[in-house]
């Protein structure tokens, strides 16, 4: 999809229509993690195993937002 994206005029409407579905695209994968994949990961991890992970997570997550900001 961002393929198909990044081949269209941005300036024209099918380039928000595309970007709108990538957007969609991405909430829906979102939504999947956090409610199905993330949940199943931490049962089968365990909890000291996922709070390892999610601290290694948010520093790298916070990482990205210095450098983006």
């Amino acid at each position: 999809m961002l393929g198909e994206l990044d081949g269209v005029d941005y300036d024209s409407e099918e380039w928000y229509e595309k970007l709108r579905d990538v957007v969609a695209l991405l909430e829906d994968h979102v939504r999947d993690e956090e409610t199905e994949f993330f949940p199943r990961a931490q049962e089968l991890l365990g909890e000291a195993a996922s709070l390892e992970l999610r601290e290694r997570f948010v520093s790298a997550q916070r990482e990205v937002v210095h450098t983006l900001l």
